[in-house]
């Protein structure tokens, strides 16, 4: 385990406005002076194209490392390897990848893409074996019935620096996504539950197999009192939310949502973790809310249990204090919790 978290912000998701790619530019430019890694910069049918977007951050930064959102349906595996090969020949920079095995099913139905769940996990299964053939120089291994059926695919890059190599997360909660993230040494990451269900669940699943990360927002300050102002100011009730969260999370493929249609009953759980943001309608992560000593101690619960990696769905003017909170509670090479004043490991 390395000292320290590695630390992404999140992009918006929204629909662009004439503020977007200030925003998007102005956020790169927010990481590298905070000391976040990168990015995840989000895939949907509502937003510019993902890498496009990420080729003008790389241009318009100098360390700031995008965390690319995958669609198998989207981009092949030979497109994928060219375009990270070709982002490295360029730029000598390095992109991440949040590989995402399921989709909103309206969106899935939008582009003709019926496969099941487990169907959608063994393609993303075949996916990954063919980009990191793509990616080290070799040839995909020979499957029988195989979803790309590539043979001895040729391109400009024979092999790219180790260095430039992604780093590779898998979104999702359920035993394949776990499976998936071990058997690709890929970071295995979530939208968490409550810490002691985190630790009996998710955590336990993922175990030493690979690396561990979680996705939530923070919003911490010198009293609890402030915070909850500050988190109700953000995220204002909205009963249609409410019922959508718990209609749709029970009919749904997704462990996470039908796991978050039963915790929804209790909007607030160990007086930190509140379930309020997605209930708003306006988040798809839980936050940790309070103080920062009350934050701080149920926060070290989430680092016992290994986590490396945090995806930040924090508001982005919340990223200041965000840093600040998180210099003060990195994690040691035991993977316990410590103080200290340096939150990120180094890339």
């Amino acid at each position: 385990m390395s000292e320290g978290l590695r630390v992404y912000a999140s992009m918006q998701g929204r629909f662009p406005d004439d503020a977007y790619i200030t925003d998007a530019v102005d956020l790169a430019a927010t990481c590298e002076r905070l000391g976040f890694t990168g990015a995840l910069v989000h895939f949907n049918h509502r937003v510019p194209d993902p890498w496009l977007l990420s080729s003008l951050l790389i241009q318009r930064s100098t360390a700031f490392v995008p965390m690319v959102a995958v669609q198998p349906y989207y981009t092949s595996p030979f497109a994928l390897a060219k375009m990270l090969a070709t982002t490295a020949y360029l730029h000598g920079r390095r992109v991440d990848l949040n590989m995402v095995v399921g989709s909103t099913p309206g969106e899935l139905r939008q582009v003709g893409d019926r496969l099941d769940h487990r169907a959608r996990f063994d393609r993303m299964d075949e996916y990954l074996d063919v980009l990191t053939a793509l990616l080290v120089g070799g040839s995909p291994a020979a499957r029988p019935d195989p979803v790309y059926d590539y043979e001895k695919p040729e391109y400009f890059a024979t092999g790219m620096d180790p260095e430039l190599l992604p780093r590779i997360f898998v979104a999702g909660s359920s035993d394949e996504a776990v499976d998936l993230s071990a058997r690709h040494g890929a970071v295995a990451v979530t939208n968490p539950g409550p810490a002691d269900l985190f630790a009996d669940g998710f955590a336990a699943s993922v175990g030493r197999r690979t690396a561990l990360g979680v996705r939530f927002g923070l919003i911490v300050r010198e009293t609890s009192e402030e915070a909850w102002a500050a988190a109700r100011r953000y995220f204002p009730p909205n009963r249609a939310a409410q019922i959508n969260v718990k209609l749709h999370g029970r009919a749904s493929d997704s462990v996470w949502r039908k796991d978050l249609a039963e915790l929804s009953a209790e909007e607030t759980h160990q007086g930190v973790f509140w379930l309020g943001a997605i209930l708003s309608g306006a988040s798809h992560s839980p936050f940790l809310v309070g103080s920062a000593e009350e934050v701080g101690s149920y926060f070290s619960r989430y680092l016992e249990c290994g986590v490396s990696e945090i995806i930040l769905a924090s508001p982005w003017e919340e990223y200041e204090s965000n840093a600040e909170f998180l210099a003060r509670w990195a994690v040691s090479g035991q993977g316990r919790c410590r103080r200290s004043r340096t939150p990120v490991a180094s890339d």
